[in-house]
């Protein structure tokens, strides 16, 4: 089966993509993708305008976002992961997750969003998240107790560690391939994609710079960024060594018929 981008950005999460949602699904099928998810960073704002473009364009639209919560084990820090609604009560999760991030200020525990997991394919991102910050500390106790921890409140086989084949992620691969057998989790192979042309790096890293406060260095030649959209047939295995599911198989999981939540005006958010 055709891979899957189960990560992907628009221009909805502020400052981190220019990718608009029309360009995304254009392109998406332009390079032979089947299926495709978006999971913008705390909001759902795009899902509507998604859903309708994936749908015109024979794609079939996986309902996603990207939470930012308290850790697991390091409570006072916010960390990434990925949520994809198998069903509609998932996408309802979804939604009510999303408003207790956007109308909070504060960090919001894990605590407070763990009882919404149920009928959510959960994903550990392969770069940024809390388990891969664990893995490079090599603390093996402290990450099969996050694992332990985050099994206990997802639906059982709907919890995955993701693991990507490129270059800024390859510490963290071996160990992730361990800890996958040592807890029976499956890894699943991760996209990243930020923007859709290896050139738009650079308009992604300046409102990234804008956002941290710091300069631009326009003297330094602009180097092609690596999280954009390849054409599916691109895709590699991240870690052969190891067992790992492909994207189209966690695609089989997620039964959400989006005509139960789609009205003439669009899913309905609680925000």
């Amino acid at each position: 089966m055709a891979f899957v981008q189960l990560q992907v950005k628009s221009t909805y999460t502020l400052l981190e993509s220019t990718t608009k949602i029309t360009d995304l699904v254009t392109a998406a099928k332009a390079r032979g993708y089947q299926s495709l998810a978006l999971t913008d960073k705390n909001v759902v704002y795009g899902l509507v305008d998604f859903y309708k473009a994936a749908k015109a364009a024979d794609i079939k639209p996986l309902l996603g976002i990207t939470i930012e919560v308290g850790g697991l084990i390091q409570t006072d820090e916010r960390f990434p992961l990925i949520l994809l609604a198998k069903n509609l009560t998932g996408y309802q999760n979804i939604l009510k997750i999303s408003t207790k991030i956007m109308t909070q200020s504060e960090l919001v525990p894990f605590e407070a969003v763990q009882s919404l997991l149920q009928q959510l394919v959960v994903i550990t991102p392969s770069q940024d998240g809390e388990l891969v910050r664990l893995l490079l500390q090599n603390d093996a106790t402290a990450a099969q107790t996050y694992i332990e921890r985050l099994k206990a409140v997802v639906d059982a086989d709907s919890l995955y560690l993701g693991i990507s084949a490129k270059q800024a992620a390859s510490r963290q691969r071996v160990p992730l391939g361990q800890l996958s057998q040592q807890t029976a989790v499956p890894l699943v192979a991760l996209g990243d994609v930020r923007y859709l042309e290896p050139e738009d790096a650079f308009a992604v890293q300046v409102p990234q710079h804008i956002k941290a406060g710091t300069r631009v260095n326009l003297q330094t030649p602009q180097a092609p960024g690596g999280y954009f959209l390849e054409d599916v047939q691109r895709q590699r295995p991240p870690l052969k060594r190891y067992n790992w599911q492909k994207p189209s198989l966690i695609r089989k999981k997620l039964r959400l018929n989006v005509r139960w939540i789609y009205r003439s005006n669009g899913p309905s958010s609680p925000i």
